[in-house]
């Protein structure tokens, strides 16, 4: 299979940047690498989007040796207009500002997690009688910037996620 880590890493990382940024991807750029040690063809370990509201994020993914300017360990990299927020090798998630200065984001208790939690909310959603925090659409979009991404890969250009969407949601 071409660009495992695409296929399989990349729509946690991109749910992620999603949700931590509330912003949706207008464009991708994905590079093909190879890191060493890698037992896999070439995998995308930067991928760069515009999001809709304009401007620059990024999401980064470090596997050893993708982007010197970013020190291994950093596993997943949201790149903003006034700095970078990061999970790190460590578990733990860091706020750098643009001059440098660093501070460790404690992370939110909550009731539930994982499992328990999304079947909670997906009852709620049908007691309700609304969409689920995460629905069809919500996945199709996820799913769009990963094709994306492949596509950006595979001719080194960039790529507009909005025609995927509207090929399968016909918008």
């Amino acid at each position: 299979m071409a660009h495992p880590f695409l296929h399989d890493m990349a729509p946690h990382h991109i749910d992620l940047m999603r949700a931590c940024t509330g912003l949706e991807c207008r464009q991708v750029v994905a590079v093909g690498v190879r890191p060493p040690g890698a037992g896999t063809r070439a995998c995308p370990a930067w991928m760069r989007s515009s999001p809709s509201t304009g401007g620059e994020r990024g999401l980064h993914r470090d596997d050893g040796g993708a982007r010197p300017r970013h020190p291994a360990g950093r596993i997943i990299t949201v790149i903003g207009e006034q700095g970078m927020l990061r999970l790190e090798a460590d578990s733990q998630v860091r706020w750098y500002d643009d001059k440098g200065a660093s501070e460790v984001i404690p992370p939110v208790s909550l009731s539930f997690t994982d499992q328990a939690y999304a079947l909670r909310e997906f009852l709620a959603a049908i007691r309700e009688g609304r969409k689920p925090e995460t629905h069809l659409e919500d996945n199709v979009r996820t799913l769009a910037i990963v094709e994306a991404a492949i596509i950006s890969v595979e001719t080194g250009m960039p790529v507009a996620v909005a025609p995927l969407v509207a090929e399968v949601l016909k918008t």
